[in-house]
C-alpha cells in the first residue's frame, strides 16, 4: 500500500503532550523515510466539541485533518476509523471537581473509542496491508500510585495503588484497554511527571521562582521521577513500532530521580537567583486552605488548585518509577537530563515568565 493511504488518529492535540506528539510526527514524517514509510502522511486529530483548534504547529505540507466529536456518539466514531492504522489516545481530564468528572473525562471516552474501533474492524475486515496496527493509551504514574521507599521505584507489575480520583480514573481506563486487548493490539504508556514547553502546571512554579519565592506544599523533601516531553513522545513512538510492546504496559521516565527541593533550586540557578524566600507550608495550614478551596469550588463552580485530591499527592514521599522494562523491551532511555530540559523549557517560556 502506498504511504498516502496510511492514517494516524490522535486525541488530545490541544493539550501539552498531544501537541508535542503531533509536532514530532510532523517533523519525523517529513525528515525520516523509515517513519514516513510506517505512518504515511495523513493524520486525523479528534477534538472535543467544546474545544477550539490551536494553530501553533505548521502543517501545510501534510494532510492533517481536525474533527470535532462527541465521544458518546459511538456510531459516528465508528465511521471515523476507516483505514486508520494507529491511534494515540492522549486526551483526558487532569482537573475536576468530583470523581464523576474524572470518570467522564478519562474512562468513558477510552471505552467508547475502543468500542467504536472494534465495531469498525468487525464490520469492515481488512487485509494484511492495511490492518490496524496499534492503539496506544497514554496513562499516568498516578494510576500506579506512589512507591513506599526510595530503593523500590514502582514497576509495571507492582500492585496499583492510586490515591486520588485522577489516578483512579486512569487505572480504570487502563483496565478498559486491557479488556479490549483481546481484540485490538494495544500498548499502555505510564509517563512519570512530564515537564517541557507548553506545560501550564510547571509554568506556575517557574514564575514563582523568578519572583524570588520558593514555595513548597509539604513536598520539599519528596522524590519524583521526571521526563522531558520530547523524550516522552520519542518513547511513545518507539513503543508503537515494536511488536514486542503489544499487550504491554510501560513506565516512561528518566532514570534520574529528583528531590523537589533540588528541582526548584535548579530552576533558581538557571535564573541566576541569589536570594529566595523559601517557605514550606505546614500541613495544618494546607488542610485549612483545602477547606477554603472546597468552599470556593461550591460557590463559584470553578476548579481550585488547592483541593483535597491535589494535596493528597503532595503528601506522598516517593512519586518514583522504574524505566527498566522499556529499556529492556525496546531500548528506550530518556536522553535529556534535567538541567538541559529545564533550560530549553525556560527559554521557550521566556516572555510568559518575565511578564
Amino acid at each position: 500500500m502506498e504511504a498516502k493511504f496510511k492514517k494516524i488518529l490522535l486525541t488530545g492535540v490541544n493539550g501539552f503532550v498531544g501537541s508535542h506528539l503531533l509536532e514530532y510526527l510532523l517533523k519525523e514524517i517529513k525528515n525520516d523515510p523509515q517513519i514516513k514509510s510506517v505512518f504515511g502522511i495523513e493524520i486525523l486529530c479528534l477534538l472535543r466539541e467544546e474545544s477550539k483548534r490551536k494553530r501553533n504547529i505548521e502543517c501545510s505540507d501534510l494532510n492533517i485533518k481536525y474533527k470535532c466529536i462527541n465521544y458518546n456518539e459511538i456510531d459516528k466514531l465508528t465511521d471515523l476509523f476507516d483505514e486508520i492504522e494507529y491511534i494515540f489516545h492522549i486526551a483526558g481530564v487532569t482537573k475536576g471537581m468530583t470523581r464523576q468528572d474524572f470518570i467522564n473525562g478519562n474512562v468513558a471516552p477510552t471505552e467508547n473509542i475502543l468500542k467504536a474501533l472494534r465495531q469498525n474492524l468487525e464490520q469492515k475486515p481488512r487485509n494484511d496491508e492495511n490492518k490496524f496496527k496499534r492503539f496506544v493509551y497514554i496513562s499516568s504514574l498516578a494510576a500506579s500510585g506512589p512507591s513506599h521507599t526510595l530503593e523500590n521505584p514502582k514497576k509495571e507489575n507492582d500492585i496499583q495503588t492510586p490515591i486520588e480520583f485522577y489516578g483512579e480514573s486512569k487505572l480504570l481506563a487502563e483496565k478498559v484497554v486491557e479488556k479490549y486487548s483481546k481484540y485490538i493490539p494495544t500498548t499502555i504508556i505510564r509517563p512519570s511527571a512530564v515537564y517541557g514547553e507548553r506545560d501550564s502546571d510547571f509554568l506556575k512554579i517557574y514564575k514563582m521562582i523568578h519572583n524570588s519565592l520558593n514555595l513548597f506544599y509539604q513536598n520539599k523533601e519528596n522524590y519524583m521521577s521526571m521526563i522531558y516531553v520530547r523524550d516522552l513522545v520519542e518513547g511513545i513512538i518507539k513503543a508503537s513500532l515494536n511488536d514486542k510492546c503489544i499487550g504491554q504496559t510501560y513506565n516512561l521516565t528518566n532514570f534520574e530521580i529528583v528531590q523537589w527541593k533540588d528541582f526548584q533550586n535548579l530552576i533558581a540557578k538557571i535564573f541566576h537567583k541569589k536570594f529566595l524566600i523559601t517557605i514550606n507550608i505546614p500541613k495544618f495550614i494546607l488542610k485549612f486552605l483545602v477547606v477554603l478551596g472546597q468552599f470556593y469550588t461550591k460557590i463559584f463552580h470553578k476548579k481550585s488548585i488547592l483541593n483535597k485530591q491535589k494535596i493528597k499527592m503532595s503528601f506522598q514521599k516517593y512519586w518514583i518509577c522504574s524505566g527498566e522494562k522499556a529499556k529492556k523491551d525496546f531500548g528506550f532511555v530518556a536522553k535529556t537530563n534535567l538541567r538541559d530540559g529545564l533550560k530549553k523549557t525556560l527559554q521557550y517560556h521566556f516572555k510568559e515568565i518575565y511578564e
